[in-house]
C-alpha cells in the first residue's frame, strides 16, 4: 500500500540547526543559504582567507562583509535561494535579524516528509482511540492520574503494547512488543528544495518572539510514501498483542486519526471562541469539513502543539488545567491565520487505489 498526504497549511520538519546571519543572506528578493565550503575555498584562492576570518571577530554578518567584497555575491556560493514573499520582504529587516530553523534534506539536499513522523503521529492517534472506546483502560488512567500520577505517562505509553506487562511500573515500555512494529511507513518521495518557503512565526496569547523557519507551503502540494500493516496472527499471539489486532486494518487506522482530529479541531473551535481568536476560529471551522473517515487529518511537525502530540484532549482535568496550553503558534498570510502542520491522509492499495 501507499500513503498519500495532502499538505494543508505550512509544515516544518526540522533537522535541529538554523541558518544565521553568518551562513546565510537576505537580500530584497531572495534569501540565499550559503554553501560555506565552497564560500571558503573561493576566498582560499583570492588570498582573503584570514581577513575574513579576522572579520567575523567582530560579529558582523556575512551580508555585510559580501556588500565591500565585490568578487564574491551570494548566487556565487549558494547552497539553494527561496524567493521572498510579500510578508516577507514586508519584515525585512527583522528577517534579516532572525535565524531561521533548517527543514530536513536528504543526503541530496531534497525535502522530504521523514515516516517517523507520521508514525508518530498514528501512534497518538490509536492510543486516543483506545482509551476513548475502552472504557476499563480510561477509568484506569483517571485512577492513575488521580492517585498515581507519576504512573499514568508509563501505562498510556504501553497501551499498544503486550497485556502482560500493561500495568507492571517495573516493566518499562518496550518498542519490541509495540504494536507499531506491525505498523511499517516510509519516508515519503523528496522533492527539490526551492519548493520551500521562509515563513514567519506568530504566537497568538502570548509575548513569545517571533521566529521564522523553511516550510512546505499548504495547497496543491502533495506527497507519497509506501505504507505496509502486517498482520501475522502469530507474532501476534507470540508478543501477546492479539487483544489489539483489530488497529492492524486499514479503515481502523483511518477511523482513529478521524476521531483524534475532529475532537482536536473542536477543541481548537471552542478555544479560539472563549478568547475572541476570530481568524482562528475561522480557519478551524473551515477546517472541519475537511475532515473525512475516508482520508482523514493529520498534524505533524513543528507547532503541532501540546494537545496534538499527546492524549490530554481525553483526560482535561489530569496532570494539566483545562485551559492548557494557553497560546498558539501561527503562520499568518494577509488577514489569514494559518495553525503549521495540517495534512490530509490517505492510504491506498497498490493495485486499485482511488485518487486522492
Amino acid at each position: 500500500m501507499k500513503y498519500k498526504i495532502e499538505l494543508l497549511t505550512p509544515v516544518h520538519i526540522g533537522n535541529g540547526d538554523q541558518y544565521t546571519d553568518m551562513d546565510s543572506v537576505v537580500s530584497n528578493d531572495y534569501f540565499y543559504a550559503i554553501d560555506t565550503r565552497a564560500f571558503y575555498e573561493k576566498l582560499q584562492d583570492m588570498g582573503k582567507l584570514q581577513g575574513y576570518l579576522d572579520y567575523v571577530e567582530t560579529n558582523k554578518s556575512l551580508a555585510d562583509y559580501l556588500s565591500h567584497l565585490k568578487e564574491i555575491s551570494p548566487e556565487n556560493v549558494k547552497k539553494y535561494s527561496l524567493e521572498l514573499t510579500p510578508q516577507n520582504r514586508g519584515n525585512i529587516n527583522l528577517l534579516r535579524k532572525m535565524n531561521v530553523s533548517q527543514f530536513i534534506k536528504n543526503a541530496t539536499g531534497e525535502v522530504y516528509i521523514p515516516g517517523s513522523e507520521l508514525k508518530g503521529a498514528i501512534r497518538t492517534a490509536l492510543i486516543y482511540d483506545i482509551l476513548y472506546n475502552d472504557t476499563e483502560a480510561y477509568d484506569y488512567l483517571k485512577n492513575q492520574l488521580e492517585h498515581y500520577p507519576w504512573n499514568a505517562g508509563k501505562y498510556v505509553d504501553k497501551l499498544l503494547e503486550t497485556k502482560n506487562t500493561l500495568y507492571d511500573y517495573r516493566e518499562r515500555p518496550n518498542a519490541k512488543k509495540d504494536l507499531m512494529r506491525f505498523i511499517l511507513i516510509g519516508d515519503s518521495d523528496s522533492i527539490n528544495v526551492t519548493k520551500l518557503h521562509i515563513s514567519h512565526l506568530y504566537s497568538l496569547r502570548s509575548e513569545r518572539k517571533d521566529s521564522y523557519c523553511e516550510t512546505l507551503e499548504g495547497g496543491a502540494l502533495t506527497l507519497e510514501g509506501s505504507i505496509n500493516i502486517i498482520k501475522r496472527d502469530l507474532a501476534l499471539d507470540k508478543l501477546g498483542l492479539s487483544y489489539r489486532k483489530e488497529y492492524l486494518n486499514k479503515n481502523m487506522v483511518l477511523k482513529s486519526i478521524y476521531n483524534f482530529s475532529d475532537n482536536l479541531i473542536k477543541h481548537e473551535i471552542s478555544f479560539a471562541r472563549e478568547h475572541s481568536l476570530q481568524g482562528l476560529e475561522k480557519f478551524y471551522g473551515g477546517l472541519k469539513t475537511r475532515n473525512v473517515r475516508e482520508k482523514p487529518l493529520l498534524r505533524i511537525g513543528m507547532g503541532q502543539g501540546f494537545l496534538s502530540t499527546t492524549i490530554n484532549l481525553i483526560v482535561e482535568g489530569g496532570t494539566y488545567p483545562k485551559d492548557f496550553p494557553k497560546t498558539r503558534r501561527v503562520v499568518k498570510k494577509g488577514e489569514e491565520i494559518l495553525p503549521l502542520g495540517w495534512v490530509k491522509f490517505g492510504i491506498e492499495d497498490n493495485k486499485m487505489g482511488e485518487p486522492f
